[in-house]
C-alpha cells in the first residue's frame, strides 16, 4: 500500500492498496500482487472503487518460445 500511495497520492493510491489487501487472503489469488503502472481508464475521483482491481491478480509476464531447429547441436 505504500507504494501505491506514493505513486498515486493517498486518495487513489490508498484505494489501489486497499483492493490489493482485499484480494489478500487465504483463498484468494497467488504470486506477487504489483502495483499497477497506470490506473484504469474508467477511474474518476467520485468513483473511488474504481481504482482498485477487485479480482484476478497481474497478468503473467510474456515469455519468449524459440523454436530449436533439428540438427543445430543442442538435440539431447
Amino acid at each position: 500500500m505504500d507504494e501505491a500511495i506514493g505513486r498515486y497520492g493517498l486518495w487513489k493510491g490508498g484505494w489501489v492498496g486497499f483492493a490489493r489487501l482485499c484480494r489478500c487472503h487465504p483463498f484468494g489469488t497467488s504470486g506477487l500482487d504489483l502495483v499497477p503502472e497506470e490506473l484504469p481508464v474508467a477511474a474518476r475521483w467520485y468513483m473511488p472503487w474504481r481504482y482498485g482491481r477487485w479480482r484476478s491478480c497481474n497478468p503473467g509476464p510474456a515469455y519468449v518460445c524459440e523454436a530449436v531447429e533439428p540438427g543445430d547441436g543442442t538435440s539431447r
